[in-house]
Parts: C-alpha cells; structure tokens; sequence
C-alpha cells in the first residue's frame, strides 16, 4: 500500500468492494408466498460486510496505531457535541487531531440516495464530523444501480442537497466483482458556490 494513510485506505477499500458478493450487495428478501423473492438494497447488509473485507485488506493495527472501527456510538464524548457519527472511522483510538483521524464514510444505496432526508443526514454527518474532529478525508460511498446515467445524477443530486463547506470525496460501487470508483470531489468556494468535481476536471 502507498505510504499516504489516506490512499492506502482508499486503496483498500476499492480492493473490499470488488470483494462484495451479490447476496451482500443485492439480497434477496422474502415476500408473500404466492410472489417470489424481492431484490432490495439493504445499507446494514452491505455495511457489516464492507466492514468485514476492509478488515481482511488492511492491517489490524497500522505502525502508528491507526485501525477500522464500525460506527461508534460517542455518547458522552468530550470532544462531539452532535448526535451522529459515520458509518465508518479510521483513525487512532483514544487520539484526537488530524495526525491520528485518517478517514470517515458514510454508506449510503443508490435508492436512498433519492430521499432528500437521508443524502442531508449523511451530508451532514460528514461535516459535522470533520469539523469536530479533523479527519483527514470524509467519504460518501454509494452502491448499487439505476438505468439512468447514474454518476452525473449522483453528482446533480449532491450539489443539490449541499450545507456547509467541508470538502468530501464520493466513490460509487456500481457493479458486483468490480471495484468501487472515484465519482467526484464536493467542495465550497469563499462565494458560496458550490462545485462537485470529476476526476477529468481536476
């Protein structure tokens, strides 16, 4: 892995989502007797096992102490004064600063990603937290897919919903055995405008 923490985890969590199998990404659910089963996207599903092949990508603990937790519950933490907290966190436990909080994410499926409270939450979640406690890079990853042209929508729909100004990247899994890809960068100008970036326009 490259010697950066943030491409190394990057990295890694590409590597994880090829990794992914169509059961976890796109589960079936039972349904009446007389109908066959749905296919519906299920965050938590994907989540623990996202969570499960980053763990068997990247070390249990880095040289610096970094390591991989699920969403923390921060209950009486002296440092987060909001009530949310990403999906995943990786950084050095027991550590506060930019040095020791390498990278936050926030999972979200593409069908939640058309609920307006649900991509504000997640948004939010992201800024909150990199305004609180430093993180390195805040990541909104999105999985699965849609028949229209998916990554310019993802891109509309961001600029759409946007508070704050704290700059987040988005990766998207779109597709079972391939890996997750870079869709843009979202930051704030000094004037307010608002920018989602794709890799081509950098």
């Amino acid at each position: 892995m490259a010697n950066d923490p943030r491409s190394a985890f990057i990295q890694a969590l590409k590597c994880a989502s090829s990794c992914i199998e169509k059961s976890y990404f796109h589960p079936l659910v039972a349904s009446l007797p007389e109908d066959p089963p749905l296919q519906m996207w299920r965050e938590r599903v994907y989540c623990y096992e996202l969570y499960h092949q980053l763990r068997m990508i990247l070390p249990q603990e880095t040289k610096n102490g970094v390591m991989l937790f699920g969403e923390m519950d921060k209950k009486s933490h002296p440092l987060i004064h909001h009530g949310t907290i990403p999906d995943f966190l990786y950084h050095r436990p027991g550590k506060s600063g930019y040095r020791n909080n390498v990278a936050i994410i926030e999972v979200k499926s593409i069908q939640r990603m058309r609920e307006h409270l649900a991509i504000c939450r997640s948004i939010e979640t992201l800024q909150d937290t990199q305004h609180q406690l430093h993180y390195q890079i805040s990541l909104l990853y999105i999985f699965g897919d849609q028949d229209a042209d998916t990554e310019k929508w993802i891109r509309d729909k961001i600029i759409q919903e946007q508070k704050g100004n704290a700059p987040f990247h988005v990766l998207w899994h779109q597709h079972v055995g391939k890996p997750a890809v870079w869709v843009c960068q979202c930051s704030c100008h000094a004037n307010g405008a608002y920018d989602c970036m794709s890799p081509s326009e950098r």
